[in-house]
């Protein structure tokens, strides 16, 4: 078991109904700006010193109203505070019927890639969602059976 720092948790148990609906992660992690021995202002270096890697897993059953939606979890990363308009890393696909304890995702962020603020957004399609949460974090080990990708 692995330990989860609290400030690298960007949902937990976060809603993500309704029809086509953007939801931006509960917490947008913000790295801040450092400043190196010269006064020279640093980008994040997220993932330079080691593997890491971003979990998502079902907190409460997805459950649908008609036609089975098509729901997708992407990784966003920017230099304002409003991730969803930034620069998408990484992508999957939730499956419509997903129980919860169910993982869905495991990638290895990419180094030298995250801009100050990075965030989850979920967007729905399809049909409506009438129930499912997610929680989203990101560990330094592979927290799931997942192949890593």
């Amino acid at each position: 078991m692995a330990v989860l720092d609290k400030k690298l948790e960007l949902m937990d148990a976060a809603a993500i109904t309704g029809i086509g609906a953007a939801t931006v992660s509960s917490e947008v992690l913000d790295l801040g700006t450092g400043y190196n021995c010269w006064d020279v202002a640093n980008t994040p270096d997220i993932g330079e010193g080691g593997d890491l890697y971003l979990n998502v897993r079902v907190a409460t059953t997805l459950s649908t109203v008609g036609a089975s939606p098509a729901a997708t979890v992407d990784f966003y990363t920017h230099t304002a505070a409003g991730v969803a308009s930034g620069t998408r890393l990484i992508e999957a696909t939730i499956e419509s019927a997903a129980a919860a304890g169910a993982d869905v995702m495991r990638y290895k962020i990419p180094a030298g890639k995250v801009s100050r603020y990075a965030g989850i957004v979920v967007t729905i399609g399809g049909s409506t969602l009438a129930a499912g949460a997610l929680d989203a974090w990101i560990g330094l080990d592979s927290e799931s059976p997942l192949p890593t990708r």
